[in-house]
């Protein structure tokens, strides 16, 4: 029997979801969950994570997830590139208290990889990035809202700064993974 997502993660129910890493360079295109969303308001997270639909597969489930989550930063008639499975299926298992619930979380995942480059963004978007990258470098002090909720984030900082600031910053799943999927980030 299918159930809601809220009845899914209240009752710790198991299911399954699909990740997207997409990779700009030596950084990860990561997007900030709003902060409406009543399970981990705020976080950043993968480029695109969906939690699979009836009998979909995981890789019908991510490509669903880009066109969802990604379809505004790409050009007019370009396709996003092939994703391939770097990772999964594997389990994820979290339990605690959010702003409004208790939640238990009971995943089956599969990640997937591209690597997008400026052939497929478009120019807001690669103007958002190119802020974003003066923001890593210290030269501006644009704060991450004024570039749309999207943030490039290296690799090598993004499991620095996980082990001091861990589920403070970002969605504990994206954590799991950085641990349990290293060849979706080891050929950055």
């Amino acid at each position: 029997a299918q159930r809601s997502t809220w009845e899914v993660h209240t009752a710790g129910l198991w299911h399954r979801a699909a990740y997207v890493v997409a990779m700009v360079g030596d950084a990860m295109l990561m997007q900030q969950r709003s902060d409406n969303k009543w399970t981990y308001p705020g976080l950043w997270d993968y480029s695109a994570a969906e939690t699979m639909e009836g009998d979909e597969s995981f890789a019908e489930a991510a490509s669903r997830g880009v066109g969802e989550e990604m379809r505004d930063l790409l050009k007019e008639g370009a396709s996003f590139p092939a994703l391939r499975k770097c990772c999964g299926p594997f389990t994820y298992v979290w339990e605690g208290a959010m702003p409004y619930m208790y939640i238990k979380e009971k995943t089956v995942v599969e990640a997937y990889h591209a690597r997008i480059d400026d052939d497929h963004l478009n120019e807001e978007s690669l103007r958002k990035i190119s802020n974003q990258i003066r923001i890593e470098q210290g030269e501006n002090s644009t704060s991450l809202e004024e570039v749309g909720g999207w943030m490039l984030m290296p690799i090598k900082r993004l499991r620095e700064e996980a082990k001091s600031l861990g589920s403070k910053k970002y969605a504990p799943w994206l954590l799991v993974a950085l641990d349990q999927c290293r060849a979706c980030w080891d050929d950055a």
